[in-house]
């Protein structure tokens, strides 16, 4: 009965790794969910160790001893229990096992909220620091290129200023003009369009406007990522060209996420309608759809904060796939990815969040503490290996 228990158990807490590293199968999220379904207590655990609050409390406990120590305090306790509750069934067992197992999960399988709530971790020498990026940007209008940034304010023409990482058009009485905002990577920067609309552009993207908007439509055009709140305006609906993929509103706030060879729109509220080559379709708050040359757009339930962390100054990553994950890192660190010839990412994919005003070496940790790969940085490249069996270096 006991090792029944126990092997449930070990089962489950190997579920629960797989589910932080993000690589369940099928089969395994099927199992998953059976134990969820069984107890409502499987359930508010399942829910305690993916807050944050919990894991910090979790943590405190064993701050200040290593590994080993705190598996060592964990299984004496599991062994004294045995001793003192043989009557019981072996629920106690069971609990402590259990219990046992997610801390060491915690300690291994990538729980990223250790590194964003203060808990100090050794660093990890991985080459070539790479800081994050910053709020730097350049304009181009009537011929000129302007080199614009978050440190410093300054009017660029009459109608145009730059303030504090944003770029500000507030005067109706300006020429009609074709303007662009470039945003290379390891930068990010914000505008706000005559008509009150505002962008903000993530690393690595672009986007093409009018100084003025006039005629029956607010069009404008995005290379790579940006999150859109559009002012209110009925009469002149707003629309986004996006690789071949066009996003209709009137005022709302959504996201447009065009790197790579697919363009996924995410709403936030109000209500759009994406329309494309192969087909149509409109989205309500909390639903996104992404068109590529061989799909047809298709609105599902969507995880709005995977889609808006960049803007609020977070990766934020749920089963995301891990070249996916290497491209954001890209962007946002100014590096080039390169996979060494045994590493393979395909069906790859990483679960975590990290605040993006972190070195890099804190995000390489965190992804080498989950053994889904090794890193080293140099020359401005990112090399990515299979991982080596001691993770803490």
């Amino acid at each position: 009965m006991h090792e029944d228990e126990n092997e449930k158990s070990d089962r489950i807490a190997d579920l629960l790794a797989k589910f932080m590293r993000g690589n369940l199968s099928t089969e395994e999220s099927e199992d998953l969910n059976a134990w969820l379904e069984e107890d409502p207590k499987n359930k508010e655990l399942f829910t305690n160790i993916n807050d944050p609050k919990w894991q910090k409390r979790s943590f405190d406990f064993f701050d200040n001893i290593d590994q080993n120590s705190a598996w060592d305090a964990v299984s004496i306790r599991i062994e004294k229990d045995k001793g003192d509750n043989i009557n019981h069934g072996g629920k106690r067992i069971k609990k402590y096992l259990l219990a046992a197992s997610i801390f060491i999960i915690l300690l291994t399988a990538g729980t990223f909220l250790w590194y964003t709530h203060g808990v100090q971790v050794e660093k990890s020498p991985f080459g070539q620091e790479k800081m994050p990026g910053s709020m730097h940007a350049t304009l181009f209008l009537q011929g000129k290129k302007i080199e614009v940034s978050s440190a410093k304010s300054e009017e660029i023409e009459k109608g145009i200023t730059n303030q504090n990482g944003w770029i500000i058009y507030d005067s109706d009485k300006m020429s009609t003009e074709e303007h662009k905002l470039i945003v290379p990577n390891g930068g990010i920067y914000a505008v706000r369009l005559q008509d009150g609309t505002s962008v903000w552009l993530n690393a690595g993207s672009s986007l093409r406007f009018p100084s003025k908007f006039t005629g029956t439509e607010r069009l404008v055009e995005l290379v790579g990522e940006g999150f859109f709140s559009v002012a209110k305006d009925a009469v002149h609906p707003f629309k986004v060209l996006c690789q071949g993929t066009e996003t209709q509103a009137i005022g709302t706030e959504f996201n447009v996420n065009g790197y790579g060879n697919k363009v996924t729109t995410t709403l936030i509220e109000g209500k759009v309608k994406v329309l494309s080559p192969s087909g149509n379709t409109y989205l309500i708050p909390g639903q996104s759809s992404t068109f590529n040359s061989l799909s047809v757009p298709l609105a599902v339930q969507s995880d709005t904060a995977l889609a808006t962390g960049w803007k609020n100054g977070n990766f934020m990553f749920l089963h995301t796939d891990f070249q996916e994950v290497m491209d954001q890192l890209s962007h946002w660190y100014g590096v080039e990815i390169k996979y060494t010839k045994g590493f393979d990412p395909n069906g790859l994919s990483f679960t975590g969040e990290l605040s993006r005003n972190k070195p890099i070496s804190k995000l390489l940790s965190l992804m080498e503490m989950t053994g889904i790969a090794s890193f080293k940085v140099s020359d401005n490249i990112l090399y990515v290996d299979t991982a080596t069996r001691n993770t803490g270096r």
